[in-house]
């Protein structure tokens, strides 16, 4: 991963999948957001791509007509004991998530 870019999981519609690609390099170029895709972008509705900062996500998603959600991927492993161990590592980054007053 690039210093300063988290990763995020593009969910997409099942509709007009060729228009994706096309789609959301025109919104990151438009608002000069930085786009590295972490796997070469295919006809799943599910990519997974390292932006700079959640309003940058917000930003494409706000432009989108293909994007259904773009979550912060906070962590992937194959094994169940890195997964766990990567959230902890994060655990201070992502415990205002878990506040009383979130939902």
């Amino acid at each position: 991963m690039c210093i300063g870019l988290r990763k995020y999981l593009f969910y997409f519609a099942n509709e007009h999948t060729e228009f994706r690609l096309p789609e959301i390099k025109a919104i990151a170029s438009l608002f000069k957001i930085p786009l590295k895709w972490v796997e070469e972008p295919s006809n799943e509705p599910f990519w997974l791509a390292e932006l700079p900062s959640e309003e940058s996500a917000r930003l494409i998603a706000s432009r989108s007509v293909s994007v259904r959600r773009i979550v912060h991927l906070w962590a992937s492993a194959s094994k169940v004991s890195d997964l766990h161990n990567q959230l902890k590592d994060q655990e201070q980054s992502i415990k205002p998530f878990f506040s009383p007053n979130k939902t």
